[in-house]
C-alpha cells in the first residue's frame, strides 16, 4: 500500500517586517494577513501538524466578526475557518435556569461544547464539527460539518469573540489553546455606537432584535461591567493590535516585540 500524500505546503511567506514597529498607514490590514502568513510559515517549518488557533478580540460593536471574515478572504489559499463564539450560547431556557437573564456575559456560554471544540483542534482536521446558534430564537442548532482535503488539512481557524482569550472561570481551557491573539482597539464609545446603530439596522429590516432600551440594558448590565477585567487587560497581552476608527476603519497594525522574542 502507498503512503499517503503528505501535506500540501502552504504558501511562502514574505520577509517578516520588524516586529515591535507599527506598520505606516494606509497598510495595518495588509500587514495583518502578512503576519499571519508568517505565523503559518514558521508553524509549518516547525512540523505542526494541528491547525493555528487565533483568537480575534476587543470590544462588543468593533467589528471582530467582519474583520475576520475579510481576513479569511485574503487568505483564500490557506484552509482556513472562522468561528464566533457567539454559537457557543446556552439555550435561553437552560440560561435562565441558571439565573443568567442575559446572554453575552462570561458564564453564559456551554462550556462542554466549547471545549469539546478546542479539542477537535488538537490533532490534524480534516472533518470540523462547528457549533451554531440561532439568536433570534435562542436555540441551539445542528452543528455544521465542514470538511477539508487530506492533502489540505485545516491550516487556521479564528475564533472570535469580545472575551475570546480571557481566563475567566470556565474559558481557560480555550484561553491556553490559543495560539496567538488579535486585539481589534476600538474606543468604547465608539463601540458603542456602533453596536447600537448596527441594531438599529437589523430593527428597520425587520430582523427580530432587541429593542433600543434593550440594547442598552444588555450593553449597561451583562457587557460593560465586564470590560475592565476582562477585555483591555488582553490589549498587553496580545500578539498584535490594530487599532480602528469610529468606522471600523484599521488605523494602525502593531505587533508585540515578545512576538519577535518568541521566534
Amino acid at each position: 500500500m502507498s503512503s499517503p500524500a503528505a501535506p500540501a505546503p502552504l504558501p511562502a511567506a514574505r520577509v517578516p517586517e520588524p516586529r515591535g514597529a507599527a506598520e505606516p498607514d494606509g497598510a495595518p490590514l495588509a500587514a495583518l494577513v502578512r503576519w499571519l502568513r508568517t505565523e503559518l510559515a514558521l508553524a509549518q517549518q516547525a512540523g505542526r501538524a494541528r491547525p493555528l488557533l487565533v483568537g480575534v478580540v476587543g470590544l462588543p460593536g468593533c467589528g471582530k466578526s467582519t474583520l475576520a471574515a475579510s481576513v479569511i478572504h485574503a487568505l483564500s489559499d490557506v484552509p482556513s475557518i472562522v468561528v464566533s463564539l457567539d454559537d457557543f450560547y446556552l439555550p435561553a431556557d437552560e440560561r435562565r435556569a441558571r439565573g443568567l437573564p442575559l446572554r453575552g456575559p462570561p458564564g453564559t456560554h456551554d462550556l462542554t461544547l466549547l471545549d469539546a471544540f478546542v479539542d477537535q483542534l488538537r490533532r490534524p482536521v480534516s472533518t470540523l464539527l462547528v457549533p451554531q446558534f440561532d439568536r433570534a430564537r435562542e436555540l441551539r442548532l445542528p452543528p455544521l460539518q465542514r470538511s477539508f482535503a487530506p492533502t489540505a488539512p485545516l491550516a487556521l481557524c479564528l475564533i472570535e469573540g469580545w472575551f475570546v482569550g480571557a481566563p475567566a472561570p470556565g474559558y481557560e481551557p480555550l484561553s491556553a489553546a490559543l495560539d496567538r491573539l488579535i486585539y481589534l482597539d476600538m474606543a468604547e464609545d465608539d463601540a458603542r455606537a456602533a453596536r447600537f446603530a448596527r441594531e438599529a439596522e437589523l430593527r428597520a429590516a425587520g430582523q427580530p432584535v432587541l429593542s433600543e432600551a434593550g440594547v442598552a440594558k444588555l450593553w449597561a448590565e451583562a457587557l460593560s461591567p465586564h470590560f475592565a477585567t476582562w477585555v483591555q487587560p488582553l490589549r498587553e497581552r496580545a500578539d498584535v493590535v490594530l487599532t480602528l476608527d469610529a468606522t471600523h476603519r484599521a488605523l494602525a497594525f502593531q505587533a508585540s516585540p515578545s512576538d519577535a522574542q518568541r521566534r
